[in-house]
């Protein structure tokens, strides 16, 4: 299971990345009144919200990630966090080179993934990634226009 001493910040940045709620953050944290003995992650993946791998993910791979050149890719650690699987990014590779469309975007709309979580992914490891995702979702829009 998970270390209990790692910090609480976890839920905050589960937050940030759109993968928990305000409301189950707080249920997490008055959890924890009840129980003692367990730490916020692991009352997080006990309720289902959060997979352990993805806890894990963040507490120790996120942040040696943000320093690595070259950046890693968005698919790698969407995998490694446990967020989509080897073949829903087969799938959204393949529909993208079919539609053009960025394979997070397709992500998003087949609700695989919360647009936040892609959000915070892009922010965290892209740098100037305001505007190239405003780019990558104009060139989104231009698709959808000659396929609508």
């Amino acid at each position: 299971m998970v270390n209990k001493s790692r910090p609480q910040f976890i839920g905050f940045t589960l937050q940030v990345a759109g993968l928990i709620s305000v409301a189950q953050f707080k249920v997490a944290i008055r959890d924890q009144i009840y129980y003692p003995d367990m730490s916020l992650e692991e009352i997080l993946v006990l309720r289902g919200w959060v997979k352990l791998e993805t806890i894990n993910f963040f507490l120790e791979q996120l942040p040696q990630l943000k320093h690595r050149k070259p950046k890693p890719l968005l698919k790698h650690c969407l995998i490694k966090a446990g967020l989509l699987t080897n073949q829903q990014i087969h799938t959204l590779v393949e529909v993208q080179k079919q539609t053009g469309i960025p394979f997070w975007s397709l992500a998003v709309r087949r609700g695989w993934i919360q647009q936040a979580t892609i959000d915070f992914f892009i922010n965290y490891f892209v740098e100037n990634s305001t505007s190239q995702r405003n780019c990558a979702r104009d060139k989104v829009k231009k698709v959808e226009k000659f396929s609508i």
